[in-house]
C-alpha cells in the first residue's frame, strides 16, 4: 500500500461507485487518479475511456481530446 492511499483497484471501484450514483465530477477525479497506477496497456485504455465518458458528460471537451490521444498511444503500444 502507498502511504495510506487505496490500491488502484479500490480507486477504480470508488470511481465506479461515484459514477453509478451520478457524481460524475468525483468519478472523473477517481478515474484520473487510478489511471496513474495502471500496470497494463489495457488498464490504461479502460481508465482513459472512463475519463472520456465523464468528461463528455461534464462538457470537458479539452479532457476528451487529451485522453483520446493517451488511449490511442497506449493502444498502439499494445498492438506493437
Amino acid at each position: 500500500m502507498h502511504g495510506g492511499w487505496p490500491p488502484p483497484s479500490a480507486r477504480a471501484a470508488q470511481a465506479d461507485f461515484h459514477y453509478a450514483r451520478g457524481a460524475v465530477p468525483a468519478a472523473f477525479k477517481g478515474y484520473v487518479r487510478s489511471r496513474d497506477y495502471c500496470t497494463s496497456p489495457r488498464q490504461v485504455v479502460d481508465m482513459c475511456l472512463a475519463v472520456i465518458r465523464c468528461a463528455v458528460e461534464n462538457g470537458g471537451f479539452v479532457h476528451v481530446s487529451n485522453y483520446v490521444s493517451k488511449a490511442r498511444a497506449w493502444g498502439r503500444d499494445r498492438d506493437s
